[in-house]
C-alpha cells in the first residue's frame, strides 16, 4: 500500500504545483493557506526543498491577495484561516516569521468579523465566529508579547460571554440554533462542521487553559448534555445521531459517515472532551459511538460522498486513525486501514498502476477540505504513523 500511496502523493504534489495560482481564496479549508500546509508537510516527508520553496510562494500569493484589498476575514476561506496557518507553520518550525508584527495588523478585522457573527447568532466554525476565535486562541498560545497576550485573552473572554448569550437552555442542556442558511431557524445542527459538536470541540480547547477553564466549564457541560441527549437508545440503529435536532428528540434520522456530519465527528469530539475533563463514562460512550461507526462499510450504510476529507473516504480514514492514536484500540486501526484501501480502490488505474492523467482530471478541487491537499495530508499522516498537529484546523486535535 505504501508505494501506491506515495505515488498518489507525487501526483497530488504535481497538481498543486501547476494549478495553485487558480485558487482564489486564501483560507485554510478552501483556500491557498491549506495548500501551503500540504506543501510544507510534503517537503518534510520527502526532504524536498523545492516543495518548501513553493510553500513559501503560496504564502506570498496569500499576502499579495490581502494587499489587493482582499476583504474576507473568516476561517474557511479568508484571512483568519491564513493567519492560523502562518502561526502553525512558525510553531512547527517550517518557516521563520515575526507573526506578532505581521498578523496583529489583521486582528481588528478578524475581531470585528467574529463579533458581528456572534451578534447575528452565527457561531459557525467555517463561516462564523468559532473559526475566528480559533485564530485568536492560536495567537494567545503563540504570541511572545505580554500586551498581545492580554489582548487575545480579552477577545476570547468576550467570545465566551457572547457564545453563552446566544445559547438557549433546554432542560439541563444548552443548544444553539443553526442560522447559517435560515436566519430564523429553530433547528440545531449536531455535527462537527457546523453544529454543537464544533462548539464542544472549541470549548474543550479553551478548557485546557487555566485562564479560561472556570469560565467555559458550565457551558461546556451543558452543551455535552444537550448533544448526548440525542443518542439513539437502540444501539443497533443505522446511525446513533441525526444531523439536525429539528427541535425535538424524535427526529433520529439517518446521518452519513463523515467528518462534517454524523456519528464520527460526534464520537471523536466526545472522546477528546472526555480526556480533557477526565470523564470516564463519557469516554466509554465516545468509544462505543466510534466502534458502532467502524462497523458501517457498505454504500447504503455510510451514505458517503466521494473521497474528500470533508464528507468522503479520506476524512473517515483520518478520524479512525486519530481514534487509534488516542486509544490504541485495534478496531480503529483496522477501520483506518480499510478506508485507506477504499481510497486507493477509488483511484483510477490502468494496467495495474495509477492512471495519473485520468486521476488528475477526476480531481475537481485542490483544497484541504474538498480536494487533493486534504487527501494528501491524510496520506502523509498515515504513512508517518504520527499524531501531527495540522488537524487542529479540523477541531480533532
Amino acid at each position: 500500500m505504501r508505494n501506491i500511496l506515495e505515488e498518489q502523493l507525487k501526483i497530488i504534489n504535481e497538481i498543486v504545483n501547476f494549478n495553485y495560482l487558480n485558487v482564489e481564496k486564501i483560507g485554510v479549508h478552501k483556500g491557498l493557506a491549506g495548500l501551503s500546509l500540504f506543501k510544507f508537510y510534503n517537503s518534510k516527508y520527502w526532504n524536498n526543498m523545492t516543495d518548501t520553496k513553493i510553500g513559501h510562494e503560496i504564502l506570498a500569493e496569500c499576502v499579495a491577495k490581502i494587499d489587493n484589498e482582499f476583504t474576507n476575514f473568516d476561517y474557511c476561506e479568508g484571512a483568519a484561516g491564513f493567519g492560523w496557518v502562518l502561526d502553525h507553520l512558525e510553531q512547527e518550525n517550517f518557516i521563520e516569521s515575526d507573526n506578532d508584527s505581521f498578523l496583529s495588523q489583521f486582528d481588528q478585522y478578524i475581531y470585528s468579523t467574529m463579533k458581528s457573527s456572534l451578534n447575528a447568532a452565527n457561531y459557525d466554525f467555517l463561516y462564523g465566529s468559532i473559526g475566528n476565535a480559533l485564530y485568536f486562541l492560536n495567537r494567545y498560545k503563540n504570541t511572545k508579547k505580554i500586551r498581545l497576550k492580554e489582548k487575545y485573552k480579552a477577545i476570547l473572554m468576550e467570545f465566551i460571554f457572547l457564545l453563552e448569550k446566544i445559547s438557549v437552555e433546554e432542560g439541563d442542556g444548552s443548544k444553539w440554533f443553526y442560522i447559517l442558511t435560515k436566519p430564523e431557524s429553530k433547528n440545531c445542527s449536531l455535527g462537527l462542521c457546523h453544529g454543537v459538536s464544533s462548539i464542544i470541540a472549541f470549548l474543550t480547547k479553551l478548557h485546557n487553559y487555566d485562564t479560561f477553564k472556570e469560565h467555559v466549564t458550565p457551558l461546556l457541560q451543558r452543551a455535552i448534555k444537550y448533544l448526548v441527549s440525542f443518542k439513539n437508545k437502540n444501539d443497533d440503529a443505522f446511525s446513533l445521531f441525526p444531523n439536525f435536532s429539528n427541535n425535538n428528540h424524535d427526529s433520529l434520522r439517518r446521518s452519513r459517515l463523515a467528518w462534517c456530519y454524523g456519528d464520527l465527528g460526534i464520537g471523536i469530539t466526545l472522546l477528546r472532551v472526555s480526556k480533557e475533563i477526565e470523564d470516564n463514562a463519557l469516554k466509554i460512550l465516545a468509544i462505543s459511538i466510534l466502534k458502532h461507526a467502524a462497523k458501517r462499510r457498505t454504500d447504503e450504510e455510510t451514505m458517503m460522498e466521494g473521497t474528500s476529507l470533508c464528507h468522503g473516504i479520506y476524512g473517515v480514514a483520518k478520524i479512525f486513525n486519530k481514534a487509534y492514536l488516542v486509544t490504541g484500540d485495534e478496531i480503529f486501526k483496522e477501520a483506518a486501514e480499510y478506508w485507506m484501501q477504499e481510497g486507493l480502490n477509488a483511484t483510477i488505474y490502468k494496467n495495474g498502476v495509477i492512471d495519473s492523467e485520468s486521476w488528475k482530471s477526476s480531481i475537481k478541487s485542490l483544497t484541504l477540505l474538498d480536494g487533493a491537499c486534504g487527501i494528501g495530508l491524510v496520506i502523509l499522516d498515515y504513512l508517518t504513523v504520527m499524531d501531527s498537529n495540522w488537524d487542529e484546523c479540523l477541531l480533532i486535535n
